[in-house]
């Protein structure tokens, strides 16, 4: 195997065969179904150089209907492993009789590996920073530095981690939660951490089962209410992890933020601005808001563009509120074609345009071929 480069694994799969296990197969095209390649990188040395490594693998199929292959260097204690997407629907096969395409839950194509080694190396660092012992470790480990921590304990900056190492990070941050009670610094590095490994709230196997465990943890709400920076990332949280939320959590929400003075014509006491921006990021991002309800505080939007027409956050908010095509949410939730319409004519007509304002334009006409979802072609 190369370590330190791309490279690519092939998986085969078939209805119709019965090779015995460790032997060697001849593979007929006409008897089985050639997969897409997944393709990583398997980290191996403190200098990343390429080179050649003798492997051997070990297979098992998981509780969860995943198949797990690890590769296990001969020479050495490392461990890369890769997942694969097995449990389907009519015995993984479509209507055609094809076997479905698994979908890898740890490696995307050209995502990268991380050793086992060098995951639970981190994991303890992770242990540190929230334990009031410190784990064991002499050394305290301090919250605001945690992530560039990690980075150079993973050598990979976090838009590299793959979906494995994020989720692993969220297992053990959801263990140690407590550890967010010890000081603002910590409660505010654990939310925004865990919201960023958790991202989007689904997308891997044990998502549904970590909900569960986050919905614990709005229950109980901040350790340190009063602190302005915990406030803020609350709110970044719940709104990175959305998309695992049903549509009465986000109705939870809505009337949480409503409470807050957000999203309300007319606001109680003045908002400290971060929050208050924050706080309409999350609301524009809750796709199981019904469509009247996103209509209505698009429309209130629109009332603060027109005193800003350069606001930034506001302008991501209206194209987020109004987008033709939902990440997660149903196509019922999104707002009338003609209301799309209206809101483009008013963004033209602000005194300021800028290229936010072209982003929300875009958002808000963006064309899906579909007669009831497309703004007329007169205002785009």
């Amino acid at each position: 195997m190369l370590t330190n480069r791309p490279v690519s694994f092939h998986l085969y799969s078939s209805t119709i065969r019965h090779d015995a296990h460790g032997g060697i197969a001849d593979l007929d095209p006409e008897e089985v179904h050639r997969h897409a390649p997944l393709v990583t990188l398997l980290r191996y040395g403190k200098k990343l150089q390429q080179m050649e490594l003798a492997v051997r693998l070990s297979v098992s199929f998981t509780e969860v209907g995943t198949l797990e292959l690890w590769c296990e260097s001969v020479s050495s204690p490392h461990r890369w492993r890769l997942q694969f997407e097995l449990r389907r629907e009519a015995s993984a096969t479509n209507q055609r009789g094809d076997t479905v395409q698994p979908v890898s839950t740890a490696n995307r194509p050209g995502s990268t590996s991380i050793s086992e080694k060098t995951q639970e190396a981190a994991v303890r660092l992770i242990r540190r920073a929230f334990t009031r012992s410190g784990a064991g470790e002499n050394v305290p480990v301090n919250p605001a530095s945690m992530v560039g921590e990690l980075e150079s304990v993973t050598a990979l900056k976090r838009e590299s981690w793959p979906i494995a190492t994020t989720r692993a990070f969220c297992d053990v941050l959801l263990e140690v939660a407590d550890g967010r009670k010890l000081s603002p610094r910590h409660e505010v590095r654990w939310l925004n951490l865990f919201g960023y490994c958790l991202r989007p709230g689904f997308g891997d196997p044990l998502d549904s089962s970590r909900m569960i465990q986050a919905r614990r943890i709005y229950q109980a709400g901040l350790a340190f209410p009063r602190e302005l920076q915990c406030q803020v990332d609350w709110l970044v949280l719940w709104r990175r992890i959305g998309g695992g939320l049903s549509s009465a959590h986000h109705q939870e929400l809505r009337n949480y933020l409503g409470d807050l003075g957000i999203g309300r014509k007319k606001p109680g006491a003045r908002l400290n601005s971060q929050l208050e921006h924050d706080g309409w990021r999350l609301l524009a991002s809750l796709e199981h808001l019904s469509g009247a309800t996103r209509a209505a505080l698009g429309s209130e939007l629109l009332r603060k563009l027109r005193k800003e027409p350069s606001d930034s956050g506001w302008l991501w908010s209206l194209g987020r509120f109004g987008v033709r095509i939902p990440l997660y949410g149903s196509l019922s939730c999104l707002i009338a074609a003609e209301t799309a319409a209206d809101w483009i004519t008013a963004l033209l007509d602000l005194r300021e345009l800028t290229h936010e304002t072209a982003s929300a334009v875009v958002q808000l006409g963006r064309r899906v071929d579909h007669r009831t979802r497309d703004v007329s072609q007169d205002v785009v």
